[in-house]
């Protein structure tokens, strides 16, 4: 008896799981941006790109498991500062960083969250989502703010720099 208790008890939270990663995903294609991981071999050429400085206050919007954030954080920066929308990639990410210091996890859209502090961003985003920032960069970005986009550029904005990693594009625009 005790055993099929405990059977049950699983059964129950494996079901409760993947309610909790379906719903997380349905989530983010809701809001347009849904949950890819930048490809651990990519990541390095990432960082680097990013040319990044200890008094950078950097933002990765949309920053799922929090790999990316992760090794900025590494790198000492001020600030690193992940914005997740989707719950299990908001926990993945908030379980990723918690030995940073500098590092933190907000669960939010990040279209309501104030990014003038920011210095360096970053995002892999779709098409859509992105246009909609750049408004918002346009809006609240100090002078000399680089925002960096993975794969996918502002449409209305030409990029300072761009570099092709494999099959992937890197795009950095100053505001």
């Amino acid at each position: 008896m005790v055993i099929y208790i405990i059977l049950i008890g699983i059964v129950f939270l494996i079901i409760l799981f993947v309610i909790f990663y379906l719903v997380s995903h349905i989530i983010s294609f809701a809001y347009g941006a849904p949950y890819v991981d930048s490809s651990l071999k990519i990541s390095d050429e990432i960082i680097d790109f990013l040319d990044l400085k200890k008094e950078d206050i950097f933002y990765d919007l949309g920053c799922g498991s929090g790999f990316i954030l992760s090794l900025v954080a590494e790198r000492k920066v001020k600030k690193a500062i992940g914005v997740e929308l989707s719950p299990m990639a908001y926990l993945m990410s908030k379980i990723i960083t918690f030995k940073f210091k500098n590092a933190q996890v907000i669960y939010s859209d990040f279209n309501k969250i104030d990014l003038s502090k920011a210095t360096v961003i970053y995002c892999y985003l779709f098409p859509k989502p992105a246009q909609k920032l750049h408004v918002k960069f346009a809006k609240e970005l100090k002078k000399g703010t680089r925002v960096i986009c993975q794969d996918f550029p502002l449409k209305d904005k030409k990029p300072s720099l761009t570099k092709k990693i494999g099959r992937h594009t890197l795009y950095e625009f100053v505001y």
